[in-house]
């Protein structure tokens, strides 16, 4: 399912000509830049919640989260400018693709746990997301139009009941472990 915020930007973003400061963030961690020296992340601010952030190359900073956020991780970013992520809400975790104009679309592979992490030039997203019926992480894209496909390599998708009992069926007694 694909969605898209039409407002420029959501409620809690923000432009600041400033660094991040450490009274305002406790933790940073740029995630990506693109050719233009753009960098995209995610801080967390003192209360503990975290947020995307847009670095541009004059340090300036844009934060950024998709509406119904309570936790935002803004993982890459191409050279147009746009920004692939994560969020959680009250229920799940959604992917996000932020324009460079600041509007949001958001979008669910087909479990739960949508996870994006990088997005190319085109726009085309790749990450993963969890599969309960199979206790399973699959990879997807997620194409310019919305269009998300699976995929697996061959034999990579495995229940983690079955994985754990083949696992201990052939477990090496070669091995020791030492503290």
């Amino acid at each position: 399912m694909t969605r898209t915020t039409a407002a420029r930007l959501s409620a809690r973003s923000r432009r600041h000509d400033h660094h991040l400061r450490s009274s305002r963030s406790i933790d940073t961690i740029p995630q990506s830049i693109n050719r233009a020296g753009v960098i995209t992340g995610t801080y967390t601010d003192a209360q503990g919640y975290r947020h995307g952030f847009l670095r541009a190359r004059d340090g300036s900073f844009t934060t950024f989260d998709p509406a119904g956020s309570v936790s935002t991780l803004a993982t890459a970013i191409n050279a147009r400018g746009e920004i692939a992520g994560y969020y959680q809400d009250q229920t799940a975790t959604h992917g996000f693709l932020r324009s460079r104009d600041g509007a949001f679309t958001t979008f669910d592979a087909p479990g739960c746990c949508t996870e994006p992490n990088s997005i190319n030039q085109e726009g085309t997203i790749s990450g993963y997301y969890f599969d309960y019926s199979g206790n399973v992480t699959h990879g997807f894209l997620r194409a310019r139009g919305g269009t998300i496909t699976s995929f697996d390599p061959p034999g990579a998708a495995e229940p983690c009941r079955k994985a754990l009992t083949r696992l201990a069926r052939s477990r090496d007694t070669t091995l020791t472990h030492s503290l």
